[in-house]
């Protein structure tokens, strides 16, 4: 019996560096990362006497991986995957995938800078504002003012936890129609807590066209905590 002791002593103190050494050094080869799967889906019904139709629909889904590199970079790649927009009415059994994401950010506690495919801060506030998506696109969304994400660069200043300025350089035409021409985008965003769930943005941007374009926007929403009782 002490013989057997013995051995399983010298197989536990054998084997537990191993297995410690093993840990370490696949955290070491394989960064922390997190998958980021979402799916926009919903049921609908007609209310009306010329549409009275039902149906179920799956609009699009998410599907990516962000992980944390050494120090504070963090990479991220994300997948769109929708129906085309064209005027078949079958074409919304196809689905096409894009490239929502693909880039590389370098966090500090009041700097981040993003770096390649990346989502514009142009309407970011408005469709995280309650938490969830909106039912309809966002009004600069919906009449295309501003792609929800771009091939660029932006730089997001935090100088406290109620005042954020965010500045942006992209290619201008969205994530859809990646071109290389020497048309850019410049945007400057102000964000700013007034008071504690009152919150302002105000945003402007030109484009550097032969014929110049610009749009600006402003958005002002509070937010209210309802106390669970």
């Amino acid at each position: 019996m002490s013989k057997i002791k013995s051995f399983l002593l010298f197989l536990v103190l054998f084997t537990s560096p191993g297995i410690m050494a093993q840990d370490t050094v696949s955290k070491r080869m394989f960064p922390e990362g997190e998958p980021i799967l979402r799916v926009f889906t919903n049921f609908h019904a007609g209310l009306s006497g010329d549409d009275t139709r039902s149906a179920f629909e799956l609009d699009r889904a998410y599907l990516g991986y962000r992980m944390a590199l050494s120090g504070n970079f963090e990479a991220k790649v994300l997948l769109d995957v929708g129906s085309p927009d064209d005027l078949s009415e079958f074409s919304r059994i196809r689905r096409y995938a894009y490239f929502k994401n693909a880039g590389l950010s370098y966090n500090k506690s009041w700097l981040t800078i993003d770096f390649g495919l990346i989502d514009m801060q142009h309407f970011k506030l408005q469709e995280q504002f309650w938490g969830h998506r909106y039912i309809e696109k966002s009004f600069a969304d919906r009449y295309k003012f501003g792609p929800s994400a771009d091939l660029g660069m932006d730089f997001i200043l935090n100088f406290s936890s109620r005042l954020k300025i965010d500045f942006t350089v992209s290619n201008g035409e969205g994530y859809t129609n990646l071109q290389r021409d020497d048309i850019l985008k410049l945007g400057l965003g102000v964000q700013s807590e007034l008071l504690k769930g009152l919150f302002i943005r105000l945003y402007s941007d030109m484009m550097t066209h032969q014929v110049p374009e610009s749009a600006g926007a402003a958005f002002l929403g509070r937010r209210v905590q309802l106390d669970a009782q």
